[in-house]
């Protein structure tokens, strides 16, 4: 009941909204085209002003009231509220100006209040808090900023001053006009750049427009009164407030919508501001050479837009400094990564070599041995080609250790891998796959061939083997098998050769036999 409530209100708000705003438009249409003037035109603008200010002023306290006390926007936003109060008081007692209802006093005070509530507005975004990470985006900050501001002197500075030349100045129209034009944008255009402004994006483009559009109403006022567009110079007041009405209930629906939409961080790395700010003055200086006006104003827009492509210019090498920042330190995690994966392999290799190894021959392993001994058996064999299995054990290696250590025990096994890599080819596995037992596995062989290997292998690991203190003597008994011919697994294969292997050793010391299925 209570979303169905919320979103109802939701509902309503922005119905009452549209409504609001289709009314100003039908205002400011008949303000611009001249259909309302004189004191019927100052009523339906100081009503249309007042009502946009005074609802943007309560859609200012429903932002505050949804924050969190500690929050830094929660004053903000009710300053902002207090402002558009002001701002709404002061073009209601317009209102009664024209009907004659009013006193002087109040006539008069009418001005006053909005221009309180226009510094209320500045003061508040002057003094809100940055929250910049560093110095680097300080630096950044301030020079984003000071482009948007030589932008901003140069329009200002252009229209206030006339083409006559700095003599014809009016000072109270320069201090009622672009300078508190200027202190706006700077105000605006602080919080648009910070890293995390008291505003949405939407609000924050609406708002500055509105602010915008407020402070080029007061530098233009006594020129286009003067050349006869009251219409269009009270249009855009009116316009003015009519925009903060909208920008104030966006954020409203917003953070209606998401409590946290204020929470996140919305600062890109660029900002398009300082860039706005240079083309509108470039399109300042184009105008001016087109009309051919040689005046001061126009060296004061060439000027400005020297310092905003210098200043511009400096963002960028900044920015290159920056890229060339991370580029340098992507190197490095880049050479950190390589040099972690480089470890990993290493370590991977490591690992893999204790699994498939024998730690002390360097031959493969009873694993290993199993692992190529299946691949072997699921692979077709050449014709007129066999492959084989010769397990070798090896023959009186009991007494090498008991007469000169295990220490010569073990460079007796180290000798005799290295003479059995030495008699197969390339392609073959040796491995070691227990205390003194080897075995052999020949990819392809001629079965002629397979008899030859065997005695060869007797024969090498018949010869004495030098060691320290004299020289070993040991046989071996090899049992050879043909794999593929009856038996269809591993370990039936490994049996087979391991029977050929004993019946060998029963014949007598350093022989083969070869497995005979028995009929």
């Amino acid at each position: 009941m209570l979303l169905l409530a919320s979103l109802t209100r939701v509902r309503w708000m922005r119905v009452a909204l549209g409504v609001h705003l289709t009314l100003s438009v039908v205002a400011l249409a008949a303000l611009a085209s001249g259909r309302l003037a004189g004191s019927a035109g100052d009523v339906v603008a100081a009503l249309a002003g007042g009502a946009a200010d005074a609802s943007a002023a309560v859609a200012c306290q429903r932002v505050a009231r949804r924050l969190p006390p500690a929050h830094p926007a929660r004053r903000f936003w009710h300053v902002i509220s207090v402002a558009a109060t002001l701002a709404a008081a002061g073009n209601l007692a317009g209102v009664v100006f024209p009907l004659g209802l009013a006193a002087p006093w109040l006539t008069e005070a009418a001005p006053s209040l909005a221009g309180i509530g226009a510094l209320l507005a500045v003061a508040v975004m002057l003094t809100y808090p940055l929250r910049l990470r560093g110095g680097r985006d300080r630096l950044c900050f301030w020079l984003d900023l000071a482009t948007v501001m030589v932008g901003a002197v140069a329009c200002s500075g252009y229209f206030a001053v006339p083409a006559s030349g700095p003599a014809g100045v009016d000072f109270l129209r320069l201090l009622t006009g672009p300078v508190p034009l200027l202190v706006t944008v700077f105000a605006v255009a602080k919080l648009l750049l910070a890293g995390r402004p008291p505003f949405t994006a939407a609000t924050g483009v609406l708002g500055g427009a509105a602010a915008g559009a407020g402070g080029l109403t007061a530098v233009l006022w006594t020129t286009a009164v003067g050349s006869g567009h009251a219409g269009w110079i009270t249009a855009l007041s009116v316009g003015s407030d009519c925009l903060l009405m909208v920008a104030a209930w966006v954020q409203c629906l917003q953070v209606a919508a998401d409590p946290d939409a204020l929470e996140r961080p919305r600062r890109r790395p660029y900002s398009f501001l300082p860039y706005v700010a240079l083309s509108g003055t470039l399109a300042l200086l184009t105008g001016a050479l087109i009309d051919h006006d040689e005046s001061g104003r126009t060296w004061l827009v060439l000027a400005s837009v020297a310092v905003s492509t210098g200043l511009v210019v400096l963002r960028q090498l900044t920015a290159f400094a920056d890229n060339a920042r991370l580029v340098g330190e992507l190197d490095t995690t880049v050479r950190e990564l390589r040099s972690t994966l480089a470890e990993r392999d290493a370590l991977a290799a490591r690992l893999h070599d204790m699994a498939f190894q024998d730690g002390l021959t360097g031959l493969a392993n009873r694993a290993l041995l199993h692992d190529r001994l299946a691949a072997r058996l699921a692979e077709p064999v050449t014709a007129g080609k066999v492959a084989a299995v010769l397990l070798v054990d090896l023959d009186d290696f009991k007494p090498v250790n008991d007469s000169f250590g295990h220490a010569a025990g073990d460079a007796v096994l180290r000798e005799v891998a290295v003479r059995l890599r030495a008699a197969v080819g390339d392609g073959d596995t040796v491995a070691r796959i227990g205390g003194d037992e080897f075995a052999v596995l020949v990819h392809e062989v001629d079965p002629d061939g397979l008899q030859s290997l065997a005695r060869q292998l007797v024969t090498a690991l018949c010869a004495p083997i030098g060691i320290v203190g004299g020289e070993a003597r040991v046989g071996a008994s090899i049992g050879v098998t043909v794999v593929g011919d009856a038996a269809t697994d591993v370990e039936q294969v490994l049996r087979e050769a391991d029977l050929a292997m004993y019946r060998a050793k029963s014949g007598g010391k350093s022989r083969h036999a070869v497995y005979e299925m028995a009929s």
